[in-house]
């Protein structure tokens, strides 16, 4: 019966190992699959360069499995915002130039929407919190007292 016993915590404990060594794979597979999919899309963006070199040095770091698995998380929030950032930006931009090609505004307003064109073009090489800032400061569309009034000189 002992020796049944031996046994069944030797099998255990192989199992637990086995396990641990699959999640040490997998984890380590999809921090290089997160490093061969973003290397060149982060270029120009800082805080993204850096996110990816923190996941290169993981997948070659002693660290255990659990801290990376929390980079690994920690990493997909992160670039699930940026995600979700850039097609806030990618979406304001779209309009600011249906904006700029309708002269929406009047011819008072090109100069804003323009400032606000390159400001939102500028954005995807910012850090999440300077993209979030630049969209709410370019989310507005041309104020009425900076508007053009077009004259109609036909009447004289």
């Amino acid at each position: 019966m002992k020796i049944i016993f031996i046994f069944i915590l030797a099998n255990l404990g192989f199992v637990a190992l086995s396990r641990m060594d699959d999640l040490a794979r997998d984890t380590k597979r999809k921090l290089q699959n997160y490093v061969d999919k973003y290397r060149y899309l982060s270029t120009g963006n800082a805080e993204f360069a850096q996110w990816i070199e923190k996941l290169y040095n993981a997948i070659h770091s002693k660290r255990d499995v659990v801290w990376k698995t929390r980079l690994r998380i920690k990493f997909g929030a992160y670039d699930k915002e940026r995600q979700e950032l850039e097609d806030q930006i990618t979406t304001r931009l779209s309009r600011v130039k249906t904006q700029l090609s309708l002269r929406d505004g009047g011819q008072g307003c090109v100069p804003y929407y323009t400032l606000q064109k390159s400001a939102l073009e500028n954005a995807y090489q910012l850090s999440n919190y300077m993209k979030k800032d630049t969209i709410k400061s370019n989310s507005y569309d041309c104020p009425s007292n900076i508007r053009q009034k077009s004259y109609d000189y036909d009447d004289y």
